[in-house]
């Protein structure tokens, strides 16, 4: 598998059908919502409020966790190798603990596509993230539009890079 990307004024921007992440402003309910595209195929994971208070918390008062990060990053690990094969090989980049909501916490677990110890070019990290009751947030077939706020003006519009149409 060879995953290459572009760099065009200082933007990182893949080429069709490479590895691509997008982040965009969603609705107070969701909390996480990440869109990936793999060799033509979209997809894309939502984690929502309810969804997260819906699993153990993790009081300032308990030591450790309610789930260990060794038991998230392999089932982040299964996941990814079910949904992506190709990941089978790719390198953990790392287990990050993160506090959305009051006590409720996630794992986002980042998978860094390539052969290990080869060097293919800059890319984004394929992330999975696991609830503190073992539940990986699935990734669904899809995509999301990234459309303008809805009180941007007419006149607010960037005129388009020199050479290209708008």
């Amino acid at each position: 598998m060879k995953i290459t990307t572009l760099l065009i004024l200082g933007v990182l921007l893949p080429p069709p059908g490479a590895l691509a992440a997008e982040r965009i402003l969603v609705p107070a309910e969701t909390l996480i919502q990440q869109a990936w595209t793999l060799s033509g195929r979209s997809l894309v994971c939502t984690l929502s409020n309810s969804e997260i208070r819906s699993t153990p918390a993790w009081s300032e008062s308990a030591p450790c966790p309610p789930l260990s990060p060794r038991v998230a990053g392999s089932l982040a690990r299964a996941y990814a190798t079910n949904t992506i094969p190709e990941s089978a090989t790719w390198r953990c980049e790392g287990i990050t603990l993160m506090n959305l909501v009051e006590d409720w916490w996630v794992y986002k677990v980042s998978f860094l596509p390539g052969i290990p110890g080869q060097f293919s070019g800059p890319f984004l990290p394929f992330e999975v993230y696991v609830l503190m009751n073992g539940t990986v947030v699935a990734y669904r077939p899809g995509s999301i539009t990234n459309s303008p706020p809805p009180n941007r003006n007419e006149g607010d519009a960037k005129p388009p890079l020199p050479g290209r149409s708008p």
